[in-house]
């Protein structure tokens, strides 16, 4: 599966433009026949669709797909919160998108069963530390751009976040516009 060109510009366009979340699905061929939205030629592509556009933290899915996305307005911080990356362990979706100012963040549940709040106590506090270290290290989470070393900040604190991860079968990616 795959984001066309124009989708990645449309939502860098979102991301850069709107000082308020934009959220949606990101839409296999066959949930664009199920949910009734024009069908795309490619049978690989996602198909960018928009659900709501609103206030942060505002964003509520209104379909269950496979892939979920919202962005992180240019106002936000540029990484996701631990509420974004643990909703993969809900029932749907099973891969979370978060488009922000510094690039996408991809978050992947390869297994299907919920996790309550209360088994992820100390996991949750441990990456709101490592998330909190990002915020410190990256001008409170809104650098416009990572330098170098803020890059490489952020990518030794997502191998530790990763490790965390790893125990609920879940794993974060992120790549940089």
């Amino acid at each position: 599966m795959f984001l066309s060109s124009n989708t990645i510009d449309t939502i860098k366009n979102l991301v850069l433009e709107n000082k308020v979340e934009v959220c949606g699905h990101l839409l296999t061929q066959d949930e664009q026949e199920k949910y009734g939205i024009p069908i795309s030629k490619n049978r690989d592509e996602l198909v960018l669709y928009i659900d709501n556009v609103g206030e942060q933290s505002f964003c509520l899915p209104t379909m269950y797909t496979k892939y979920t996305w919202h962005t992180h307005s240019r106002v936000s911080k540029g990484y996701p919160s631990v509420q974004d990356i643990f909703l993969p362990l809900r029932k749907t979706p099973k891969i979370s998108c978060i488009f922000t100012i510094w690039g996408i963040w991809q978050v992947n549940a390869r297994n299907s069963r919920y996790l309550p709040l209360y088994n992820r106590k100390n996991p949750d506090q441990r990456i709101e530390q490592l998330l909190g270290q990002i915020y410190h290290s990256t001008q409170k989470g809104r650098s416009i751009y990572l330098s170098k070393d803020e890059r490489r900040i952020v990518n030794n604190l997502l191998r530790e976040i990763n490790h965390i991860l790893s125990r609920f079968d879940m794993v974060i990616y992120f790549t940089d516009w």
